[in-house]
């Protein structure tokens, strides 16, 4: 049986596999997507198998952050990792926001490991004033 998953897997013989520790926790950076519209932004952002409670999101000085954890399943005892890709443990994403974004009425939503942000901007320009000099 382990030579027919050798061979579809096209790995060397099982032996040669890293010896780290499998399921490492390392700080990542999930994808973003950044949709502009006249009067809001869409932002998306990729982080499967995550739940809700698993995610936060803050407006603090003119950026949002994205943060949360994911964790690894716990494997059966006799099972071993063989091939370890997927990225599990905290992560942290910084996002700018142009300066006409606006942060009172920003809102989320997370569905099928994609967390969907709307951040409205303003559709008028600032008003502009005379500043007295003295």
């Amino acid at each position: 049986m382990a030579s027919r998953i050798q061979a579809h897997l096209l790995l060397g013989p099982i032996s040669t596999f890293s010896t780290r520790p499998p399921f490492e926790t390392a700080q990542w950076q999930p994808p973003v997507d950044i949709y502009e519209l006249d009067d809001r932004l869409l932002i998306q952002v990729e982080v499967p198998g995550l739940q809700m409670d698993d995610l936060e999101l803050h407006f603090e000085r003119g950026e949002l952050r994205v943060e949360g954890v994911r964790l690894r399943p716990p494997l059966p005892a006799p099972m071993r990792a063989a091939r370890v890709e997927m990225i599990y443990g905290a992560f942290s994403r910084r996002i700018p926001l142009p300066d006409d974004a606006r942060d009172d009425d920003i809102r989320a939503s997370y569905d099928a490991g994609i967390l969907q942000i709307l951040v409205p901007r303003r559709t008028t320009a600032p008003e502009r004033r005379r500043i007295e000099i003295s």
